[in-house]
């Protein structure tokens, strides 16, 4: 898919919070100065400013909480993104806004005009939803380098 554009995958540093069946909950960038510091004691799982996502894994038997893992993950180009959330929306806005007056024949003074804008934005973010669903699904965050140190397929 042509997702590419919109960002790159990156590989992160990462300690395991959190082990289920099928899924394993890792979070980035501990409270700890140095990934070496890091006591494994999960702490980080509390903490709100520590970015941590799930990530789907068919065997979950070799992790253990306070284990280092490596995790691929998409990274979005920041500009990018912000086109796709906020570029779009107003896009649709504006010309669902304008087809309508148009069609209306008094332009952008219409009702018809106001109703469709706000139309046209939820259309707009409903774009934008698909697009990041459509994302997610092509690239979902992996561990790609299990507690052992071998690599995860």
């Amino acid at each position: 898919m042509a997702f590419f554009l919109l960002g790159s995958v990156r590989i992160d540093e990462a300690r395991v919070i959190e082990v289920a069946p099928r899924r394993v909950r890792v979070a980035f960038t501990a409270d700890c100065d140095r990934p070496e510091s890091c006591a494994g004691c999960t702490a980080c799982a509390r903490s709100p400013r520590v970015p941590k996502v799930t990530v789907p894994s068919p065997d979950t038997s070799r992790f253990t909480p306070g284990q280092a893992v490596r995790v691929a993950r998409f990274a979005a180009n920041q500009a990018l993104a912000a086109f796709v959330i906020f570029g779009i929306p107003l896009a649709c806005a504006l010309g669902a806004a304008f087809l309508a007056g148009w069609a209306a024949g008094r332009g952008a003074q219409s009702q018809a005009a106001a109703v469709a804008s706000l139309f046209g934005m939820a259309a707009g973010f409903a774009i934008a939803a698909f697009i990041d669903r459509l994302v997610r699904i092509a690239y979902p965050p992996r561990i790609v380098h299990d507690p052992v140190g071998s690599d995860v397929t």
